[in-house]
């Protein structure tokens, strides 16, 4: 396997505290836009559906790190029951 693609549950944390930190900046900037009621060059209701993406794009983001962050306990319990 090539090492490059590898990354740790710590750097898999910190990426995913990176993207926390991002959308919670993209809601935040939604939530001013709707309670400021500024003239958009769209209708309201796609700030319902950029909160609802930002949501999905965070917990899709989440099962990434979950299905492809190297599972240590495991590995060595199956080491550890080999023997």
């Amino acid at each position: 396997m090539n090492s490059s693609n590898v990354i740790t549950k710590k750097e898999a944390q910190r990426q995913m505290n990176e993207l926390a930190e991002t959308l919670d900046g993209l809601n935040q900037l939604v939530f001013k836009l709707k309670e400021r009621k500024r003239f958009v060059p769209y209708p309201p209701e796609w700030f319902d559906i950029v909160y609802l993406a930002s949501i999905l794009a965070y917990f899709f983001c989440g099962l990434l790190s979950y299905v492809f962050a190297p599972n240590t306990d495991n590995e060595n319990k199956a080491i550890t029951s080999k023997k």
